[in-house]
């Protein structure tokens, strides 16, 4: 069990997760397919 904790903490420390909020408009599939850090506004 102490092996899975520790695995999911390095996860979550390790692999980038964002939240995606926007109005539909087929340009969020560019940031989706590209997400390049200086575009994505956060707040």
């Amino acid at each position: 069990m102490q092996f899975t904790l520790d695995f999911c903490a390095q996860l979550v420390e390790t692999v980038p997760c964002y939240e995606l909020g926007f109005v539909p408009h087929k340009d969020v599939l560019e940031l989706v397919r590209d997400p390049q850090p200086a575009r994505i506004v956060v707040g």
